[in-house]
């Protein structure tokens, strides 16, 4: 958005030139989160995520994600990309608590375009 900002006497205080988006990081991603525990008294609940982020944002969010599960628990992660020009790529981590219960956290991350 050009503009121009003016003093109250009526100078120019300073002008600019249109908006530009910044080289270092454009990339927008729909990410969504699943994190599900399968429980003896409950069954199989579940949390759903949904959000954009930035690419940077994204790495973080893996990086936080593969630590919270494999660096506590231990447990095994699967990766995947799938769609056209991979677009969309899949994270899933799996792992089971001393009790026995089984925990899955899977991150599914889609370009947007």
């Amino acid at each position: 958005m050009p503009g121009t900002i003016f003093n109250k006497d009526g100078s120019v205080y300073m002008t600019f030139g249109p908006m530009q988006p910044s080289p270092g990081d454009v990339e927008g991603w729909h990410v969504h989160t699943i994190t599900s525990a399968d429980t003896r008294d409950w069954g199989t609940v579940s949390l759903v995520t949904s959000e954009c982020e930035s690419f940077n944002s994204l790495l973080r969010h893996i990086a936080a994600m593969r630590e919270a599960c494999l660096g506590t628990l231990g447990g095994t992660e699967t990766r995947s990309a799938f769609g056209p020009g991979v677009r969309h790529y899949r994270w899933t981590w799996e792992r089971f608590t001393p009790s026995g219960e089984r925990q899955t956290d899977t991150v599914i991350a889609s370009k947007i375009h």
